[in-house]
């Protein structure tokens, strides 16, 4: 039997046939190198994590490596999970080429960078470091204890969940900067999420939307030198009746209000995280110009769709920009009001629309969230009072387009001449 097991790993040999492609690491001596090749047995090497003590992750071994880095081979691979990746690297100070990470397919980044505690710099490239089918980044950045500041401008969390304790104990962090697609509305978990952050003095967190976060506790516990939290609206209205918010801030001692109020040990629970205004004490500042939030579509047919959104009293107007999936590029309307019907759009056809305002020459908002409707079937829905069309005249639709004739002239929507 022997014999014949020999003879057919020769014959397989001698055939070509190679080793699975897989993701692996390699370690030597103090540094820890990542693959995606057939090569992992001839090198001896560790697969991937799928869970906790699993793969590569060797919690005995987090102090003696102090490099990793990504051979370019990484950028074939589209692995599904960042899990537990480098949790417990404790001796790691630098990660080279994390550029050659494609992350376009992963669901997990859970505990990923967790007890890098000497790691000082990550550098994330939006190209590569794709985190839209991200659902959870819980614990992500968990005792990070040595960096400094993290720029996520580059993530996109539209699907994400939980982020609790995504940055627990960073005590170095001084800042983190999130971008205007960094969107929370589908969260429902913050606890612990910037607990212990004790070097962060500001926060801007006014594109958050929390109306599904039912978990707030000690999201904000001994940050201690935490001075300002930029926020645009009272957060316990938005989320829902039971959500929970205990020890939301406490020991955040140097934390005021917009309109002056201080920190008190009495007042440390999700009722607090609102704007301060006179006769109501918060522990938010608005922004200079307020996200728009609440976005919604509604009233969709084959070619309308009826847009809607909340805004401050102090935005001047406000530009809808929407967007089908098959264009490259997108169309914007400017108005002064709160919402708009958006014509002449495509039958079946899916749309994304974010909002963006200007509340002075040079005040702008973050853009809100994004939102997609598909229009519908053409004659569904049929709109028959279009804006500044001809008052009299026969509505049809041709093509999915509405039309109205008016003697031998034709129309459109807007009430144009179409020119035969």
């Amino acid at each position: 039997m022997k014999k014949i097991t020999l003879f057919a790993c020769a014959m397989l040999m001698a055939m070509g046939v190679q080793a699975a492609t897989e993701l692996y690491a390699v370690q030597d001596g103090t540094q820890l190198t990542i693959y995606y090749d057939g090569k992992r047995v001839s090198r001896n090497g560790k697969v991937a994590p799928t869970g906790e003590h699993t793969g590569w992750w060797d919690y005995s071994q987090g102090t003696a490596i102090k490099t990793i880095q990504f051979d370019s081979s990484v950028a074939n691979a589209t692995p599904t999970s960042t899990a537990y990746w480098f949790d417990g690297f404790k001796g790691v100070t630098s990660i080279l080429n994390l550029n050659y990470l494609q992350t376009r397919s992963v669901t997990t980044m859970e505990r990923m960078f967790r007890d890098c505690e000497n790691l000082q710099s990550l550098t994330f490239n939006g190209s590569y470091f794709i985190t839209t089918n991200v659902t959870t980044m819980r614990g992500m950045f968990h005792n990070c204890k040595a960096l400094k500041n993290l720029d996520l401008h580059e993530f996109s969390s539209y699907s994400l969940k939980s982020t609790h304790a995504m940055f627990l104990n960073c005590h170095a962090l001084e800042s983190i900067t999130f971008g205007t697609n960094f969107k929370v509305e589908k969260v429902t978990d913050m606890g612990q999420m910037f607990d212990g952050c004790t070097s962060l003095t500001k926060l801007n967190l006014s594109g958050f939307e929390v109306g599904n976060v039912k978990i707030f506790n000690k999201m904000f516990y001994g940050a201690n030198n935490l001075t300002t939290i930029y926020a645009d609206y009272d957060w316990k209205q938005a989320a829902p009746s039971t959500a929970t918010g205990t020890d939301m801030f406490t020991s955040c001692i140097k934390l005021k209000g917009e309109n002056g109020s201080k920190y008190s040990s009495s007042a440390i629970d999700l009722t607090y995280a609102r704007p301060d205004v006179a006769g109501t004490k918060g522990y938010f500042t608005k922004s200079a110009c307020p996200t728009p939030r609440d976005l919604s579509a509604s009233d969709i047919t084959a070619t309308t769709a009826t847009i809607t959104w909340a805004i401050e009293s102090k935005q001047m107007k406000s530009t809808v920009y929407y967007q089908a999936e098959t264009w490259v590029g997108h169309n914007d309307v400017e108005v002064t009001t709160s919402g708009v019907v958006l014509r002449n759009l495509t039958p079946n056809t899916t749309y994304k629309v974010w909002v963006r305002s200007q509340c002075s020459s040079t005040d702008y908002s973050e853009s809100s969230r994004t939102i997609s409707f598909t229009t519908g079937a053409p004659g569904q829905g049929v709109e028959t009072t279009p804006s500044n069309s001809p008052s009299r005249g026969e509505k049809i639709l041709r093509d999915g387009q509405l039309l109205i004739l008016v003697g031998d002239k034709t129309y459109d929507a807007r009430g144009v001449e179409i020119k035969k």
